[in-house]
């Protein structure tokens, strides 16, 4: 399952979805609740990437489908700056609401962009497979709009 891949099951479903390829285990004190795996990128990047009735996405709620969800410890990927709004409790001013771990409300289309900024390869197959359906110049702004 790719990035994509994995961001469309839980888009689609959150915790509803049970697919094992996406859906992780953690134990707390109070008791266990699941956890959706991490996204993984084809840089080595990775984000979580969370949709409940606990967490801060749109519906809120376990059946999905969502428009926005929760986006939690990025590691190894540099945020683009339309993500500075979604920042939970970072500070304004300067660039250091890139150190925030958590952002809500993120709009799944950002977190789309994002993969496929992070997964070159992915993004290629994309690219080549919608060749029929977009021009040469509507390629080339959509490629240069998820690099920016």
């Amino acid at each position: 399952m790719n990035a994509l891949e994995m961001l469309e099951a839980i888009i689609a479903a959150g915790p509803a979805h049970r697919n094992p390829e996406v859906l992780g285990h953690i134990s707390k004190s109070s008791g266990q609740y699941n956890q959706n795996k991490r996204i993984e990128f084809e840089n080595g990047g990775s984000i979580s990437v969370q949709a409940s009735e606990f967490t801060y996405c749109t519906p809120r709620n376990n059946t999905g489908p969502y428009v926005s969800v929760e986006v939690g410890f990025p590691e190894g990927v540099r945020l683009p700056a339309t993500w500075e709004s979604h920042a939970d409790g970072a500070p304004n001013g300067g660039d250091e609401w890139r150190d925030s771990q958590v952002f809500g409300w993120v709009p799944v289309e950002r977190i789309r962009e994002l993969i496929l900024a992070n997964c070159p390869k992915l993004a290629a197959a994309m690219l080549c497979a919608d060749r029929e359906l977009m021009t040469a110049s509507e390629r080339k702004d959509w490629f240069d709009n998820i690099l920016r």
